[in-house]
């Protein structure tokens, strides 16, 4: 072997002295004779073709490099430099990311490996494609950066490390963390890297599939960001420590739990209780408590408040339990009230907000007699069950309390005359934009078009009828009638047929922009090709190929 060794280094010293014929003949004669020439060996013939231009022999004694050794870096850095001087610089890229596959970060040449592969990128990218960092002022930058969605800086981060410091080191691009769209399970260490990144300026919260390994991390987030005003609760982490930690947020003023976060009704009372600054307070699966509630004290701040009984729990009535009336007293100056599953005992304890903008109750109806007993403020009401039929008559009344309702939205209407609806509409008659039931009872299709008639939908912008009655004249009454209507929800309409969405849409000034006819069966995809070509977004089928059905040409 040092005879070897020695040989080597007098073919050297002849590459050295540019006798590059005589350096060839001795590195051909060792390998000849080597069972296992070393790497070296190779590389140096390789290195003495290049001189002599001759390519191909040294892109084989290069390509033979890497074969010998996958480990060494010197197999890659010298074919792709036979590469590029060939033309091949997309091969000779390969051949670095290749190489950076199979050698271990730190490893000897893994260095040298990144930055001739970033070197060959940059220099392969279109002339226009110019990094903006060493271009634009960081305060453009950083202005640009902020239209960037929380998953798109995490993906900005990825693209170099000037980028990551950049990101990371400016804090108001962090004053909103989202993980609602987390697809995996959200380490600590990863929620907590990002709240140190904001310094203290974050604002907004969103947490989803969080990890609940570390009890005090919601004391840890209202511990660095003294100005958090906005925290929601999607999925993970633990319920310990909540309500202390959130207590200590003096600027809190929107707390959201989501469906799948369960939490007490005694917790949601001491989060009320102890956030003084919420003005939006929305939970979605409260558990049932095992007493009656106990609102403690008066609520002056909060605008907006949702409850949702958890849906698991046994749907028994405990009205008392929930201690509505104990509840309304206390929330005076709320503008949003949503009551999902809860049993409501009595509406007319509603009737002392006065600044109830809008109402959400899913649970029994609204009977005729109890609409006076809403507030007048009223803009939006949406229930399971709606019925106006009167045990006395209140019409007169009806006519003038409703002055502001933009959007009527109900499950079931119940009405035992058409004279009872337009009581009902008389008041909003000027201002209603949304109105939507999904069942009609002792209401026609000639009750309808009366009221369309009429002139009590003529502002409207949303409409959705999911009854049996509706027919193909009906929706060209509808085109008539409602000159403003931008959406249309006409499922489960089964005796609507392709000819009436044509009257509907081809009415001259029509401003529909979007129908759902989902499971209308007598809806010929023929006709929603129609619609589509028109501009309009059209929602169709009903989860399954429909049956097939005769063409009909328009």
């Amino acid at each position: 072997m040092e005879q070897v060794a020695s040989r080597q280094r007098h073919g050297q010293v002849l590459y050295r002295q540019s006798d590059y014929k005589a350096a060839l003949a001795v590195f051909d004669s060792l390998i000849s004779e080597v069972v296992d020439p070393p790497i070296t060996l190779l590389d140096n013939r390789a290195a003495t073709h290049l001189k002599l231009k001759e390519l191909p022999k040294a892109l084989k004694d290069g390509k033979c490099m890497i074969n010998r050794n996958k480990k060494d870096a010197a197999g890659y850095l010298r074919t792709a430099q036979i590469l590029r001087l060939l033309g091949r610089d997309e091969a000779a890229l390969n051949i670095y990311k290749y190489g950076l596959k199979n050698i271990e970060t730190g490893c000897e040449g893994a260095g040298l490996l990144t930055v001739m592969r970033d070197k060959l990128i940059k220099q392969l990218a279109d002339p226009d494609n110019v990094d903006p960092l060493e271009l634009l002022p960081l305060e453009l930058i950083e202005m640009v950066l902020a239209h960037f969605s929380f998953k798109e800086l995490q993906q900005l981060l990825r693209v170099s490390k000037k980028w990551r410091q950049l990101i990371t080191g400016t804090p108001n691009l962090w004053k909103h963390v989202d993980f609602s769209q987390a697809r995996q399970r959200v380490s600590v260490k990863a929620l907590r890297e990002c709240i140190l990144r904001g310094r203290r300026k974050t604002t907004h919260i969103i947490l989803h599939r969080a990890d609940s390994g570390d009890s005090d991390i919601f004391k840890f987030i209202v511990g660095k960001c003294p100005i958090l005003e906005d925290v929601h609760l999607i999925s993970g982490l633990s319920n310990a420590s909540l309500v202390s930690a959130l207590s200590m947020a003096s600027r809190l003023t929107t707390l959201r739990i989501g469906q799948a976060r369960d939490i007490s009704l005694d917790a949601v009372i001491d989060l009320l209780y102890k956030c003084h600054s919420l003005t939006i307070a929305e939970f979605l699966s409260v558990k049932l408590p095992k007493y009656a509630a106990n609102w403690k004290c008066d609520l002056p701040r909060l605008r907006e408040l949702v409850l949702q009984r958890k849906p698991s729990d046994p749907p028994s009535t405990l009205a008392d339990d929930f201690n509505i009336h104990g509840l309304i007293p206390r929330v005076s100056q709320l503008s949003r009230l949503s009551l999902s599953l809860w049993p409501l005992d009595a509406v007319a304890v509603l009737k002392s907000l006065h600044n109830l903008q809008y109402l959400k109750l899913f649970t029994g109806s609204i009977c005729g007699d109890e609409l006076l007993d809403l507030p007048s403020t009223l803009c939006s009401l949406d229930v399971v069950t709606l019925s106006l039929c009167m045990a006395q008559d209140f019409s007169g009344a009806l006519e003038t309390h409703f002055t502001c309702l933009k959007t009527i939205r109900a499950e079931n209407l119940i009405i035992s005359n058409k004279e009872e609806l337009a009581h009902f509409l008389t008041g909003s008659k000027d201002v209603l934009e949304e109105f939507s039931c999904l069942r009609t009872s002792d209401f026609l299709c000639k009750d309808f078009v009366d009221i369309l008639e009429r002139g009590y939908f003529r502002n409207l912008k949303r409409l959705g009828l999911k009854a049996d009655w509706l027919e193909d004249e009906t929706l060209e009454k509808i085109a008539t009638h409602c000159s403003e209507l931008l959406v249309a929800d006409f499922s489960k309409c089964r005796r609507i047929t392709g000819v009436g969405i044509k009257s509907l849409l081809s009415k001259a000034g029509s401003k529909i922009e979007h129908v759902d006819l989902t499971v209308c069966e007598a809806v010929s995809f023929d006709a929603v090709e129609w619609a589509r070509a028109r501009g309009v977004r059209v929602k169709y089928g009903n989860g399954q190929e429909m049956k097939a059905q005769r063409k009909v040409r328009y």
